[in-house]
Order: C-alpha cells, then sequence, then structure tokens
C-alpha cells in the first residue's frame, strides 16, 4: 500500500480548518490524583488503639513480598477481582511509612472513620514492604492484614497494583454507610 500524498488543494482546506498551531513545549501527561487527609488529624482522644503485638488467630504470617487478598464472606468475589484490577479508584491515601505500630494503628483508625464518613469508596493505605524489618518480617503490612479483616466497613482489600506500590501497599473496598 503506498503513502497518499496530499495535493496542495487538501492541504490548504487542512489548513483553514485547523488554524493556526503551535508546537508543544511538553508531550507529557501528568494525571494527578485527588488526595483527601493523607494524614487525618485525631478528632477524639480517647480511642484505644488495635493491638500491636504480633497477629494470631488463624491468620497466616505474610512476608515482604507476599500478595494480601482478603473479602467479607457475603460480598460478591467479583468485588475482589474489581478490586484486584484497579477497577475502583482511590479516593484517599495515607502513607504509614515510618510509623510506630501504635502511630499507624491510631492514624489508621481515624483515616478509616473518616473514609466512611466522607462516603469514599476505595482507599488507599501505603505501609511498606518492611524491608528493614528483622527476621524479613514486616510488622506494618502483618499488622494492616490483620487490622483491616477485623474492621466493621472493611468489605474487601488487597495488595496494590505495581504502580500504586505493589505489595507494599493495599486498595481497600469500604461499607458505603447512609
Amino acid at each position: 500500500m503506498s503513502k497518499k500524498v496530499p495535493t496542495t488543494e487538501d492541504s490548504a482546506l487542512f489548513r483553514e480548518v485547523v488554524g493556526e498551531v503551535r508546537p508543544l513545549k511538553n508531550d507529557k501527561v501528568v494525571l494527578e490524583k485527588p488526595k483527601l487527609a493523607a494524614k487525618p488529624r485525631r478528632e477524639w482522644i480517647n480511642q484505644e488503639p488495635w493491638p500491636v503485638e504480633r497477629p494470631t488467630g488463624g491468620i497466616d504470617i505474610v512476608g515482604i513480598d507476599d500478595y494480601l487478598a482478603y473479602i467479607v464472606p457475603e460480598v460478591p468475589k467479583k468485588w475482589l477481582e474489581q478490586l484486584e484490577k484497579g477497577v475502583f479508584v482511590p479516593e484517599a491515601e495515607i502513607d504509614l511509612h515510618g510509623l510506630t505500630s501504635h502511630q499507624a494503628s491510631l492514624q489508621l483508625q481515624d483515616f478509616l472513620r473518616i473514609g466512611v464518613k466522607g462516603r469514599c469508596r476505595c482507599v488507599q493505605i501505603v505501609h511498606g514492604k518492611g524491608y528493614r524489618s528483622q527476621d524479613h518480617y514486616p510488622i506494618l503490612k502483618n499488622h494492616i492484614n490483620h487490622w483491616l479483616r477485623h474492621h466493621p466497613d472493611v468489605l474487601a482489600f488487597c495488595s496494590a497494583l505495581p504502580k500504586d506500590g505493589g505489595t507494599g501497599a493495599a486498595y481497600v473496598l469500604l461499607r458505603v454507610r447512609r
């Protein structure tokens, strides 16, 4: 197939329709995610943190590169599949890097409460992979896995897509209350 060379008449018509054109200085597109309450402030003082000892009770210990996935039994399994594929876009994000388990517990409780109150359907939690943890036991990742399973407003969660942190972050599907 040969390439069609435009006639001068076609070129003139094209220039007339398009008008004046300026070259782009940058050809990159930057998509910005909305960030709501990256580090929410505490609104009540008498809140008890979740337990920070090593999680037990039938939940497997997860390693640095282990994938997290959980869904409440009464929720359709396709919701977890959609969460894993990134169909649900996180409406808020929190980064728990560098926090102690106690601090992370309080921050996460506030973040989830604010997310539910703000009617966020999906949120993202960055917990890190735990490369600096002793015995390759990622402390925050294991706590997140334990805490989220016991939170009444969490319907499902899974490790994030590689572009959002992979096994060092999690997408969480929240119950939207009326």
